[in-house]
């Protein structure tokens, strides 16, 4: 399901260019410079974001059934798909590209964040590499008054669902066990830290007109 939304949302910007269009309108709104190549490379940039979500969702569960809490990710799954379902959320589907993207900085976020706590735990990651540089994009992409939403209603349903309750527990059965690599059947050896600097390449320079 979350990836034929984020299948659709692109196919509206490559139709329609709403997405485009508002970024050169916003530029130009605050006195800014942007042209028409630099509004592309953000929409390029956005299109890749987007297209790691439903592939970090599914590693993150690949690990889990090799290291022992499919529990923890089972929740975590069900509650953002969810999420991804509601048309009226935090910025609203019909918007196109730009409506999807609070549903993947949730995703991102807190498969981050639910990663950490099970390393810091159990020593076992979800998700294999640091998923921050992609959410600072979706920050800038958002703003901050959006993200401050956004990050308050992660944080609440992390206090609200037994997440880190599960991986206490796990953390108590699991002891001084010797981890093992676990084979991530979507990008093979490649972690997501890797993937995401390739697909995304957030780490380049942006064009000198909007910096």
């Amino acid at each position: 399901m979350i990836a034929a939304k984020i299948q659709l949302a692109i196919q509206h910007e490559d139709r329609h260019h709403s997405v485009h269009a508002a970024l050169l309108q916003h530029a130009r709104d605050i006195g800014g410079a942007m042209t028409d190549d630099d509004a592309r490379f953000l929409i390029d940039q956005t299109k890749a974001v987007l297209s790691i979500v439903p592939n970090t969702l599914s590693a993150a569960g690949a690990a889990a059934k090799g290291a022992g809490y499919e529990r923890v990710v089972a929740e975590l799954t069900k509650r953002l798909v969810a999420y991804w379902a509601e048309a009226n959320d935090v910025v609203p589907d019909h918007l196109g590209m730009i409506g999807v993207l609070d549903d993947a900085y949730c995703t991102l976020a807190a498969l981050d964040r639910m990663s950490k706590a099970c390393a810091a735990r159990t020593g076992r990651s979800l998700v294999d590499g640091d998923l921050g540089e992609t959410l600072k994009f979706l920050h800038w992409l958002l703003g901050d008054a959006i993200i401050a939403r956004l990050n308050a209603l992660v944080e609440a349903d992390m206090r609200t669902n037994p997440w880190l309750d599960l991986i206490n527990n796990l953390a108590a059965q699991l002891g001084q066990m010797p981890q093992m690599p676990v084979a991530n059947p979507v990008w093979g050896t490649m972690s997501t830290g890797q993937i995401v600097d390739h697909q995304v390449n957030l780490m380049r320079p942006p064009p000198p007109s909007w910096r």
